[in-house]
């Protein structure tokens, strides 16, 4: 490159092939990222997070299902209100609320989360099963 352009691009005098350099800069990288410590940080660290993440989701799903119970007890205990002979308007608008809350609550894709959460757990992958998937690189 240099011989070809002169000393307006290049101020040195050192030449080197575009493919040497290549080769050298990959292979750099290779042993630097590649190296089976590292390697296993970067699994390991998103295993943690997986970890966090899967925990953080099961606290919601934990929440809304103990939200859930509430309101149905307060459904219920309005209910035999009735039953007994204490309706009146605002105990008809109380459940029509609530209903309207439990409702609410239960979106299409909740289901499918919930059956997921249960199976599916990223950080028992082990990092050797991990690690096979990326032998295409080296």
């Amino acid at each position: 490159m240099h011989a070809q352009r002169g000393n307006s691009v290049c101020q040195n005098s050192l030449r080197i092939q575009r493919q040497q350099l290549e080769q050298r800069l990959l292979s750099g990288l290779q042993d630097k990222v590649l190296r089976e410590e590292f390697v296993d940080y970067v699994i390991l660290a998103r295993q943690e997070e997986s970890q966090r993440r899967h925990e953080a989701f099961e606290w919601r799903l934990k929440a809304l299902r103990d939200e859930t119970q509430r309101i149905e007890a307060e459904l219920k205990r309005l209910v035999e209100r009735i039953a007994v002979g204490n309706g009146s308007p605002t105990i008809m608008a109380a459940i029509t609320e609530r209903e309207a809350r439990l409702r609410g609550r239960s979106s299409p894709g909740r289901d499918q989360f919930k059956k997921n959460s249960m199976s599916y757990a990223p950080w028992r992958v082990r990092p050797q099963f991990m690690r096979r998937g990326l032998s295409w690189l080296s």
